[in-house]
């Protein structure tokens, strides 16, 4: 009984040892960073522009890639909060302006957004992933 049960133990080790290492160590690395080309109040809100670049260090390219703002200080107005890529190539470093429109102004244009991301990976498995993007000075 106490044989089965250390390779039982064995076992659920080894295969968690397996996920983290996938997990941390996975073929796809993505980064941002923004700045705020422009920011002024409309009919609407306020009506923002940025300047993204979005950055695939990783070893896989990434098909079909939705961003979309979740950062709980930039109440964006559904839909101008989510941007679509045709691809993220693997190395690739794309230049992307987005505009958004939301209910309040973007305060502290170097201050960090929360970006949740999703895409397809090259063997056509679902991939989801959190960015912080790091704004810069104009």
């Amino acid at each position: 009984m106490k044989k089965s049960r250390w390779s039982l133990l064995l076992a659920v080790t080894v295969v968690m040892f397996y996920c983290l290492t996938t997990t941390v160590f996975a073929d796809t690395n993505i980064t941002a960073q923004h700045q705020l080309v422009s920011q002024a109040e409309g009919a609407n809100g306020f009506d923002i522009s940025l300047s993204f670049t979005i950055q695939n260090s990783g070893l896989e390219s990434l098909s079909d890639v939705n961003l979309e703002i979740t950062d709980p200080t930039v109440t964006a107005e559904p839909g101008t909060n989510k941007l679509y890529l045709v691809s993220l190539p693997s190395g690739a470093q794309l230049e992307i302006d987005w505009n958004i429109i939301a209910v309040t102004p973007l305060l502290g244009a170097e201050r960090p957004l929360l970006i949740l991301g999703n895409g397809t990976k090259g063997n056509g498995q679902s991939m989801v992933f959190h960015l912080i993007s790091m704004g810069v000075n104009q």
